[in-house]
């Protein structure tokens, strides 16, 4: 099962862009699997932004835009140690 957000991209963080670039849609990822199943699928053709990695607040997290222009973020949580 995977969720869904939106959020809105800030101008002075990035180089000017068309109006799609505004956003970046984020999905919420239920296992290590599915994220890089879904990782692989949008980063092919686009640009990675940041590599999937995990974080300090004990999820694994990357940025990317696909090949059409629109920003994503993946995000899973990992199962607490």
């Amino acid at each position: 099962m995977a969720s869904y957000c939106g959020s809105g991209t800030a101008r002075a963080l990035r180089p000017p862009a068309p109006p799609s670039s505004t956003i970046a849609l984020s999905i919420g990822l239920d296992s290590i699997e599915e994220q890089n199943r879904v990782w692989d699928k949008l980063s092919a053709g686009g640009t990675i932004r940041m590599a999937l990695h995990e974080t300090f607040w004990g999820a694994r997290f990357g940025m990317l835009t696909d090949k059409f222009g629109i920003d994503w973020m993946l995000i899973c949580e990992l199962a607490k140690k």
